[in-house]
């Protein structure tokens, strides 16, 4: 029987690693695995001290033929959990007033030598080598600062996270002062499935080291999603208090504050921060959140239409010909900006004057924006909530049901995973407009979904092609197309204006609000096979 892989999505990650001060690192080699069903995409770079990883998984389609089975394996051994390169930091010009990380307890040079290599192996897969290494520096140095982290990558590598984390775990026992091995630690706890091993291990790092503005977001963000906020006020307020400029920090905290109860002293915190700060993402974040905690005022709405307005006015320089790098924060802004959508969407439907016909009508037009690129749970709520506002009980009864298909009860293991408030908030409302609307009920909405991400893009006339593009997108339609690579039978010279034909065609001009002056980076694979061509868009990170 054919392998299963569930309903076409995207999945998104983004993990930031802080460098310790007077050190640096090389970012690891990117990762760009793209099967016919699926593409894995996992891309690094250093920013002021910090290293971040970005990964997307989009799922094209649901089912591989057990004829391509052994293709697949090929495709699951590069992307298994676990195989994560090592990074090898490296010694900068630490700051006058920093010691840099802590002097080992016991360092033999061999040994040294013998561990870097095997961090080198470990980033080239080179699993038996590194194997060797390791054990060589064992039996030199069984203490050596770093030797048990670099088997944790190791056994990383071949995806026996038990190993890795009882590895990182005698590390931190010798060398308890090796910050950056918590936050891996962490990581491996999670892909156990081990959540709350994970929050010990943050909760440790911060206890044992001090305050970490970046540890203590992660660790914040996981309370509240386990509903913990009496915590995660706590570690936020502590947090604030060691580095007061940090604004992300101080928009946690009023938001951790407003899911306790403390709904003032949350709000007023906001407030301040959206006084102080410049930056569209904060701005958005904190419209959002004041918006959700029924603060909607017309402060919070200005807020939000200045996020979208500069971001709008930042894209309309944008276009397919420019260096890789700009192409990344292409991405990174064009998710802002579809967030943004949302969150303008929302803030003005919460306000005073939200439910007047016009003002609703001007918030589904961008919320309504934001779920086409974006097909997310809280992005269907907010949709559905306002076809509701606008008595169309039917249409949003369908995109609750799509709303709760892009939310599955399973997770990548394949593991149940208890329902998260947002599944529970959609199932009710699900189940309350049933009794009302049981015609409009759709049977399948897993399905439905999974043919609403694949659009129609004309017939094939006889072509074969698997070809992933870039796409510019504007309040017209798709305005311009490149394509990245091809793998698939059309060996030819690609035909870049038959196939934009083909996409402005398969997307609607809706994507981008009626009248807006944004541009809008996506990327899309246009899939022609048997007598037709469908396109798939990969729906954007849930950027917020």
């Amino acid at each position: 029987m054919p392998l299963n892989l569930g309903v076409p999505r995207t999945l998104t990650s983004r993990s930031e690693l802080v460098l310790p001060p007077g050190w640096d690192a090389t970012p690891p080699d990117d990762i760009r695995q793209l099967t016919p069903w699926v593409h894995y995409i996992r891309v690094y770079r250093v920013e002021h001290g910090t290293l971040i990883e970005e990964k997307t998984i989009t799922i094209l389609q649901s089912k591989i033929p057990v004829a391509s089975w052994p293709e697949y394996k090929k495709f699951t051994d590069v992307v298994s959990p676990g195989t994560y390169p090592y990074v090898q930091l490296t010694r900068s010009s630490p700051p006058a007033d920093s010691a840099g990380p802590p002097q080992p307890i016991k360092d033999d040079p061999k040994a040294r030598g013998l561990v870097n290599e095997a961090a080198e192996a470990n980033q080239h897969h080179q699993i038996d080598h590194a194997g060797e290494l390791i054990k060589q520096a064992k039996a030199i140095n069984n203490e050596q600062p770093f030797l048990w982290s670099v088997a944790g990558y190791r056994a990383m590598l071949q995806g026996e996270v038990t190993e890795a984390v009882t590895d990182f775990a005698h590390e931190l026992e010798l060398h308890p002062n090796e910050g950056n091995i918590y936050p891996l630690m962490a990581s491996a706890q999670m892909a156990e499935g081990k959540r709350l091993d994970a929050e010990v291990t943050l909760r440790r790092r911060l206890k044992t080291i001090g305050p970490d503005p970046d540890v203590a977001i992660g660790l914040v963000q996981m309370l509240l999603e386990d509903g913990n906020s009496k915590d995660a006020v706590g570690i936020a307020e502590d947090a604030s208090q060691a580095d007061f400029a940090n604004q992300r920090l101080r928009v946690l905290l009023g938001r951790a504050r407003i899911k306790n109860g403390q709904k003032a002293a949350g709000a007023a915190t906001l407030f301040v921060v959206l006084r102080e700060t410049e930056d569209p993402g904060l701005r958005n974040d904190i419209a959002y959140e004041l918006a959700d905690a029924d603060q909607a005022t017309q402060e919070v709405e200005d807020a939000s239409r200045k996020s979208v307005e500069q971001l709008t006015a930042e894209s309309a320089k944008w276009t397919l010909s420019t260096a890789e790098q700009d192409i990344s924060e292409m991405r990174s802004r064009s998710n802002l900006l579809v967030a943004s959508w949302d969150t303008l969407g929302w803030t003005i439907y919460k306000s005073r004057t939200g439910h007047e016909p016009e003002r609703l009508e001007e918030a589904k037009r961008y919320v309504a924006s934001a779920w086409q690129n974006s097909p997310r749970p809280e992005v269907g709520l907010h949709l559905g909530e306002l076809e509701e506002a606008q008595h169309h009980f039917a249409e949003a009864l369908g995109t609750y049901q799509l709303a709760r298909a892009t939310a599955p009860d399973f997770d990548l293991r394949g593991v149940r995973q208890p329902p998260t408030g947002i599944q529970r908030d959609l199932t009710a409302r699900i189940d309350r407009l049933k009794k009302t609307h049981p015609q409009a009920v759709i049977k399948e909405p897993n399905e439905k979904l999974k043919d609403e991400l694949k659009l129609d893009a004309g017939p094939s006339h006889g072509q074969s092609i698997v070809a992933p593009y870039r796409l510019l997108l504007a309040a017209g339609g798709v305005e311009s197309a490149v394509r990245i690579e091809s793998s698939d039978g059309d060996h030819g010279k690609p035909d870049i204006r038959r196939d934009l034909d083909r996409f402005r065609r398969a997307i609607p001009a809706s994507w981008v609000p009626p009248g807006s002056g944004a541009r809008v980076l996506r990327s899309a694979v246009l899939n022609c096979h048997q007598e037709i061509c469908e396109v798939m868009v990969t729906p954007l990170s849930a950027t917020r």
